[in-house]
């Protein structure tokens, strides 16, 4: 049984880890998939590099300023722990 913690800071960051690995996507779909407010979204993901998780910005081939996010590396996190975690709180 998975319990949730007590930091609803580091949940959301890792509901948002997940929801990158899953498939690039700008921080308006990310908001959209997680509920999470789209400035919140990208201070998550600020927060998420600054504790070694590699997540690259790519601009969208539409050129439109569209920017996607994607999952290079986990960094300090286990991604199958992690896709367990975030399926426990769903």
């Amino acid at each position: 049984m998975i319990t949730t913690m007590t930091i609803p800071k580091l949940d959301k960051a890792l509901i948002l880890l997940d929801e990158i690995h899953r498939a690039p996507r700008s921080s308006v779909e990310l908001a959209g998939a997680t509920g999470i407010s789209r400035p919140h979204v990208v201070r998550l993901v600020a927060s998420l590099r600054g504790i070694g998780c590699k997540i690259e910005s790519v601009q969208s081939p539409t050129g439109k300023g569209e920017f996607a996010y994607h999952l290079r590396d986990w960094g300090v996190f286990d991604a199958q722990r992690v896709r367990k975690y975030v399926k426990g709180l769903k």
